[in-house]
């Protein structure tokens, strides 16, 4: 018997909307997988460039690649029609601008085999334009195994773990009664937090084995407008949810989430967007929260000196973080 048919059946989500420059490099890195036991289903959200072409080659050449073209329906809509027809006990997620490592998979059903867990997260590397990567900051020297009230303590650092769907394996049957909430913009904000509450054990490996691509014109690089506050929802969702289940980390997930209040007020800053109300409510959550914000092992020094900044005064603040974006161009 083939070790093919003696290992698990992973489903590999792509979902697709006018990425044709990059959709090969993405599509190419799912069948180099070392891990060989694989379905592709590619979803065509209505793609109006040669993407839906590219899928129908995939589909003719190649028959673990399946491709599905629907109306455009935006990303959670396209992730969710890929997992109606996910039929793998494990399931992943890749956007179709971005790549996998070649041993991606393979790594990350070995480990949760290993840990008997439910999800398995690597860490990413930003790859920019003109050929340069920068790994996404971590603290973990292996691979670490946490409970479910663990990983929710740690995932909103965007550290050890993120709050992406993409980069982690998922035990398919986490999905029964979740989905990806359509029409929202940051849906992983909405989403990940069910998934890793619903779970026994979650792994995270700090090798770098999702490469995110940095380009103007994706989702999580547009600008400012009003559904840019489906983030601060989510955060606020995600914030009420864990600390009203879990007391006993409400400092952690406070800090964490103080982190992603003050990404929400830099998106408004690089707009010139004005809120004063919200601006106000975010630093008085970031005041309520800057003990636990410094006694956090999961935030960067750099990090922690923001916060702290940002909750003394938003005046100094605002005219730092300005004339910072203005020198880095």
């Amino acid at each position: 018997m083939s070790r093919c048919c003696q290992t698990p059946l992973v489903s590999v989500v792509v979902p697709i909307y006018n990425v044709e420059p990059y959709l090969r490099e993405c599509v190419d890195s799912i069948l180099a997988q070392t891990y060989q036991n694989v379905e592709i289903i590619l979803v065509d959200d209505g793609a109006t460039d040669g993407c839906p072409g590219i899928c129908d080659e995939y589909d003719s050449k190649y028959p673990n690649v399946t491709a599905v073209h629907k109306l455009n329906g935006g990303l959670s809509d396209a992730r969710n029609a890929g997992l109606a027809l996910a039929k793998g006990e494990f399931v992943t997620f890749v956007d179709s601008d971005d790549w996998l490592a070649p041993q991606m998979i393979e790594r990350c059903e070995s480990l949760i085999r290993k840990y008997d867990a439910d999800v398995c997260g690597v860490s990413f590397m930003k790859a920019f334009p003109g050929g340069k990567f920068h790994k996404n900051t971590n603290f973990a020297s292996g691979p670490e195994c946490y409970n479910n009230v663990e990983a929710l303590a740690k995932y909103l650092f965007n550290t050890n773990l993120t709050v992406c769907v993409c980069g982690k394996l998922w035990r398919r049957s986490l999905w029964s009664d979740i989905r990806c909430p359509k029409g929202l913009l940051h849906e992983d904000q909405h989403t990940t937090y069910r998934l890793i509450d619903a779970s026994k054990k979650v792994v995270f490996d700090p090798e770098p084995l999702y490469f995110y691509r940095q380009r103007e014109g994706s989702i999580g690089h547009t600008s400012f407008s009003d559904k840019s506050y489906d983030l601060l929802d989510g955060v606020d969702a995600q914030y009420d949810y864990i600390s009203g289940k879990y007391p006993e980390i409400e400092g952690k997930i406070g800090a964490a989430c103080s982190f992603w209040y003050c990404v929400f007020i830099n998106m408004m800053l690089r707009s010139g967007h004005r809120n004063d109300a919200v601006e106000k409510r975010c630093q008085n959550f970031v005041r309520r929260h800057l003990i636990a914000i410094a006694k956090s092992s999961d935030m960067p020094t750099s990090r922690k000196a923001q916060l702290g900044l940002f909750a003394l005064s938003l005046p100094v603040y605002k005219h730092f973080y300005l004339e910072f974006i203005s020198n880095r161009g």
